[in-house]
């Protein structure tokens, strides 16, 4: 949290001061989520916000959690990433959402995603697709990676101006998944 929170925000604001050309920055979460109280995450999104308004040149990436852990600890979780994914869609902010990239995975024989998620309290919770799962780089599939960098490379192309598709998503012909980013 050095990044958002206490005198860490400084140490972004030197860094941003001090690095010009430097127009894209984010802060993301680890596990940190799965126990973080709602006014933890509020004060996330204000000093975001903050930053947005002493940078105006910089594009600020918001990111949701991971996905990883089930139980009361990826209900919370669910419910911070909620609140992110909230905010950045009734504020038209950049979001990159760790937790859908986690729960979602391209089934390579069928060609359709699955959704993984769990029933907590009367909700439907994503939670990490077992075939992302695993312990290749750290905590984490390469196949997991792949996706995620996928992500950011395509969140990358369209924050630096290339104008992507539209279209993409809307139907098969174009070989594209239905309802899913076009980012695969």
């Amino acid at each position: 949290e050095s990044y958002w929170q206490g005198s860490g925000i400084n140490i972004t604001r030197s860094i941003l001061s001090g690095t010009p050309a430097l127009n894209i920055s984010a802060f993301s979460w680890c596990s940190e989520l799965n126990t973080a109280s709602a006014s933890y995450v509020q004060g996330y999104l204000t000093a975001m916000q903050t930053l947005e308004g002493e940078y105006p040149n910089v594009a600020f990436v918001y990111f949701t959690g991971t996905a990883h852990d089930a139980g009361d600890y990826g209900y919370n979780r669910y419910l911070r990433n909620k609140q992110i994914r909230d905010f950045c869609v009734a504020n038209n902010k950049v979001l990159y959402d760790f937790e859908d990239l986690d729960s979602w995975w391209l089934n390579s024989t069928t060609q359709h995603w699955e959704h993984s998620t769990y029933d907590y309290n009367g909700a439907t919770v994503p939670v990490e697709h077992p075939n992302l799962a695993g312990n290749d780089a750290e905590h984490t599939s390469y196949e997991s990676c792949e996706q995620k960098g996928r992500a950011a490379w395509w969140m990358m192309a369209v924050l630096s101006g290339w104008l992507a598709r539209t279209d993409v998503g809307d139907d098969e012909s174009d070989g594209a998944v239905p309802g899913r980013p076009p980012y695969e």
